[in-house]
C-alpha cells in the first residue's frame, strides 16, 4: 500500500482511499471545475432515474442499468422530455454567461 501512495498525487490520495473501501454502486462527489459544462437532457434524466432502476433491479450490471435508463428515456413523450430539455437549456445558457464574464 505504501508503494501505491508514493505513485499517487496528494490530490488523488483521499479519493483513492475513499473508493478503495466503497461499494461499486455508490456515487461520489468528485472535485470538478466550477465552470464545468452542464449535463444534457438525457444525463439529467439518467441522474434522476438511475437509483430507481438500481433499487428495483439490484442484480443488474452497469450495462443493463444503462440500457434500462435508455429505454425509459425512449418511452417518454415529447411533453415529458420537455422538462429535462428546458433544464438543460437554461443550465447551458448560465454556463455560457459565466464563460463570457
Amino acid at each position: 500500500m505504501s508503494m501505491l501512495r508514493s505513485t499517487v498525487s496528494k490530490f488523488q490520495q483521499p479519493l483513492r482511499a475513499q473508493l478503495f473501501h466503497s461499494s461499486a454502486r455508490v456515487f461520489y462527489a468528485y472535485p470538478v471545475d466550477k465552470n464545468g459544462k452542464p449535463l444534457n437532457a438525457f444525463m439529467r434524466f439518467s441522474k434522476e432515474k438511475r437509483q430507481d432502476v438500481i433499487s428495483s433491479n439490484p442484480a443488474f450490471k452497469v450495462t443493463e442499468i444503462a440500457s434500462k435508463v435508455g429505454s425509459l428515456w425512449k418511452e417518454l413523450t415529447d411533453s415529458q422530455r420537455q422538462r429535462y430539455l428546458d433544464e438543460a437549456k437554461s443550465a447551458l445558457e448560465e454556463y455560457k454567461n459565466r464563460l463570457t464574464k
